[in-house]
């Protein structure tokens, strides 16, 4: 038998190069047309109607969570970086806030969560910024807040936002839990800034303790990951060193 011709191998090496070129810039231009056909909606008192499909949501989510998966569960930010509170599915009021900031890859944000639940556009709202967060990963960074959690979201607005816009809606809200449970839960910015959603947490003693966080993971009632996106500060509690059970009988309460 011939030996393998090497000129043959080293085209098809190429052509598999093109192909996955040509495939990768195909989805950055699917995401750059999502991002903009969320971005340039038409608003009518205080409505959006964005006309989402099934299929670029899965896939979306699909992509988010792969991307969450590469980054640590403590990512670091280098400044300047625009942090931003809680959205929870108000999706005109993002859009507004993203006209006056700019948007990535121009301007870097950090989002310390709670995307969804409350508000009338929860898919909107927290399916746009996964968008961005997939197509610049560097420019974009989500945490994880309590509304991203099973337990919250279907309850609080989110599995019904879900069931009521599609069939397929307890399979898509499922679909969403999965990329929540991959989601970085704190950041440090210039190395000087310590962000979580919730809290500093009593059974924090050294970040090394983020490189022992496992994900895909839920959120129980108690322990470091709960304390992240629930330990409120509380002007109840005066003794500076001590941490209460909190009221809402999840993680507790600290000094703020």
């Amino acid at each position: 038998m011939p030996a393998p011709n090497a000129t043959t191998g080293e085209k098809s090496e190429t052509a598999n190069a093109a192909r996955r070129k040509a495939y990768e810039e195909k989805v950055k231009a699917q995401l750059e047309a999502f991002i903009k056909r969320l971005l340039t909606t038409p608003i009518k008192d205080h409505q959006v109607d964005t006309k989402l499909e099934l299929k670029e949501l899965r896939e979306i989510c699909l992509r988010a969570r792969e991307q969450f998966m590469i980054e640590p569960a403590l990512v670091r930010v280098k400044a300047p970086v625009v942090i931003l509170g809680d959205l929870h599915g108000q999706f005109v009021d993002f859009i507004r806030i993203l006209e006056k900031l700019g948007t990535p890859p121009r301007q870097k944000l950090l989002f310390l969560g709670d995307y969804v639940d409350r508000g009338n556009y929860s898919l909107e709202t927290v399916t746009l910024l996964l968008a961005m967060k997939v197509r610049y990963p560097r420019a974009i960074w989500m945490l994880r807040g309590n509304h991203e959690t099973r337990a919250v979201n279907k309850q609080y607005g989110f599995f019904e936002e879900c069931q009521q816009r599609f069939p397929e809606g307890k399979e898509l809200w499922t679909l969403y839990q999965h990329v929540f449970n991959c989601m970085p839960v704190a950041a440090i910015v210039g190395d000087r800034m310590f962000c979580v959603h919730g809290g500093i947490s009593a059974d924090l003693y050294s970040f090394k303790q983020f490189d022992r966080i496992m994900r895909p993971t839920d959120i129980t009632d108690l322990g470091l990951l709960t304390d992240l996106i629930w330990a409120d500060p509380s002007d109840s509690v005066t003794d500076e060193a001590k941490y209460c059970t909190s009221p809402r009988g999840v993680s507790q309460v600290r000094p703020p």
